[in-house]
């Protein structure tokens, strides 16, 4: 195996090298603009509905557990289903 020594580097015509240089900004607009695209603006508001929305749907426990209590949650429900999904996520 050959070892070549490593060539200097070569500066590019109108490159600089060291921290990127910024125009000054006049002080009449700010010197960056940012904004967001509409997927990321779909997406932020997403995020901010899953905050707002409580970890247990209290609704839905009071309705399940009304259905175990009268008999009629096995019927509601497809158990092998739920068991299929449960042991595919084992």
């Amino acid at each position: 195996m050959k070892v070549h020594p490593t060539l200097p580097p070569t500066q590019v015509k109108g490159a600089e090298l060291g921290p990127r240089a910024s125009p000054k900004a006049s002080g009449k607009e700010p010197a960056a603009k940012v904004s967001l695209s509409s997927d990321a603006e779909f997406v932020s508001a997403l995020q901010k509905e899953a905050a707002d929305t409580p970890e247990i749907r209290e609704d839905v426990v009071a309705e399940t557990r009304a259905a175990i209590e009268d008999g009629s949650f096995e019927d509601s429900v497809d158990m092998e289903a739920v068991i299929d999904s449960l042991l595919a996520d084992l």
